[in-house]
């Protein structure tokens, strides 16, 4: 051994080196397949919530949408109210429901006419276009509103 005590040394250290060339090239593989794993988990992840965004964007489209018919049936009723005739019409229903209240009640004709008139009097101050509109619309909870 001491003739080829050189050849010894050499075979003994490629032999290591070799030996430890596995060990890391292992770790490397090992390691290389977690971060292969992870990444396709992340990936299977991303697609995932891809898919939910889709249908999040879809829902709201179909939301959307459906909120149009509405906003535009609603547009299309509100259009076709002529509102001053509406508020004209309003305030002759309330004088004339006055009027025919007071009949009932035994008032002479003459006289609930004669009351109908300034109740109407009254009424001209009234913004009954606005109260037209404001029934159209559904908005009507407080005054002013």
């Amino acid at each position: 051994m001491r003739r080829n005590r050189g050849a010894v040394v050499a075979g003994s250290l490629v032999a290591a080196t070799l030996v430890l060339a596995t060990g890391v090239s292992i770790v490397f593989a090992v390691l290389a397949d977690q971060q292969r794993e992870r990444a396709e988990g992340e990936w299977e992840r991303a697609e995932r919530l891809l898919v939910e965004r889709d249908a999040a964007l879809a829902d709201e489209q179909e939301r959307s949408e459906q909120l149009q018919i509405v906003a535009d049936f609603q547009a299309e009723q509100l259009g076709s109210v002529d509102a001053a005739a509406m508020g004209l019409g309003l305030r002759e229903r309330i004088v004339a429901d006055f009027v025919d209240r007071l009949e009932r009640d035994g008032i002479a004709p003459d006289e609930a006419v004669r009351l109908g008139d300034e109740l109407d009097a009254s009424l001209a101050r009234v913004d009954f276009t606005g109260l037209a509109l404001c029934l159209a619309r559904g908005a009507c909870v407080q005054p002013g509103g």
